[in-house]
């Protein structure tokens, strides 16, 4: 093979560092970028929302206080134990392992909540001063302690985690006792109200009660008078659950509320049948209570299968249930 020569190979050299001293030169001549080096520019991102009072009062300052219960220990669950969201075996009302009666069939935590957040707006109309009480706010009060008085004893009896289970047999004394009291409206039954009105309050917005301790089974007779219940009976039926469920479109508007009030008169249709009531040991008695129950519950499927025909036909059903039961049964 033939070399190149060597002056071949220095003109080659002087050559390409001739071309790099021309590029050195040329950009050296380029005038230089004046003020800082241009920043990238920022993502435009929505701007934080500003929420109302009326928002802000949806949530807690802190959550923890809304919690019920102990924190759950996974690590020592025993091996082979069911999941805690494991419903009772339906087929009967046995209480199932853990809880005092099933509950968890006739009615929801969510409903009880619910049920306890709207009475207390009733509360706060009913118990404003001792000249408005006295004057016919105790009335509205009776029923108003009585029916907190017994969803306090459902929660405290309830099968499965339900709001306020921690504070349920206190709640229950006090609320019990503002509703005997309130069937009068004098002073003293205002300032019970009063206080009750007050603790209830501070059980919605998370804070503890701190008051009389008793069984966690109730003596049924002892928590409520009976009227104030077949009162709340008569609301859910007659002024609710017959107008919404009349028609396919009325059903359709009030589902949520369908289901609410079904599951309140399930539930009432339990309590008027414990031992201490009046005509609880009536065996025709309680073969109405249970199939007022019956009926619903028929609602809440009904709702739950989306079907208002088959709501309008457990609500007829129930209607005649009701009937017949007050031609023989009152107070």
């Amino acid at each position: 093979m033939r070399l190149p020569s060597p002056s071949l190979a220095v003109g080659t050299a002087l050559c390409s560092l001739a071309l790099f001293a021309a590029g050195v030169a040329l950009r050296a001549q380029q005038p230089p970028r004046s003020g800082p080096p241009a920043k990238p520019s920022k993502p435009q991102r929505a701007k934080p929302p500003v929420w109302t009072d009326r928002a802000k009062s949806a949530f807690f300052d802190d959550p923890r206080q809304a919690l019920v219960g102990d924190r759950p220990d996974y690590g020592n669950r025993p091996q082979g134990s069911a999941s805690p969201a494991t419903p009772a075996p339906s087929g009967s009302d046995a209480t199932p392992s853990g809880g005092i009666f099933a509950w968890s069939k006739i009615i929801s935590p969510e409903t009880i909540e619910d049920e306890v957040k709207t009475i207390a707006k009733g509360v706060n109309d009913a118990v404003v001063n001792p000249q408005q009480y006295a004057g016919g706010g105790y009335k509205a009060g009776q029923d108003h302690f009585s029916m907190l008085a017994v969803l306090f004893a459902v929660v405290a009896e309830y099968d499965g985690e339900v709001r306020w289970k921690r504070h349920a047999i206190p709640a229950r004394e006090e609320f019990s006792a503002a509703g005997f009291g309130s069937r009068v409206g004098s002073i003293q039954a205002f300032n019970q109200a009063k206080l009750a009105k007050e603790d209830l309050a501070s059980m919605i917005a998370g804070q503890t009660l701190q008051g009389k301790e008793g069984e966690a089974k109730a003596s049924w007779d002892k928590v409520a008078y009976r009227p104030p219940l077949m009162r709340r009976l008569k609301i859910a039926q007659e002024e609710r659950l017959n107008g919404w469920t009349a028609s396919a479109g009325e059903f359709k508007k009030n589902t949520d509320q369908i289901l609410h009030e079904a599951q309140i008169v399930a539930a009432l249709a339990e309590v008027i049948t414990r031992d201490g009531y009046e005509f609880a040991d009536d065996d025709t008695y309680l073969d109405f209570c249970r199939q007022l129950k019956k009926s619903a519950l028929d609602v809440v499927d009904a709702v739950k299968q989306n079907s208002p025909d088959n709501a309008r036909s457990a609500m007829g059903a129930m209607g005649k249930t009701c009937n017949a039961c007050h031609d023989g049964y009152r107070g």
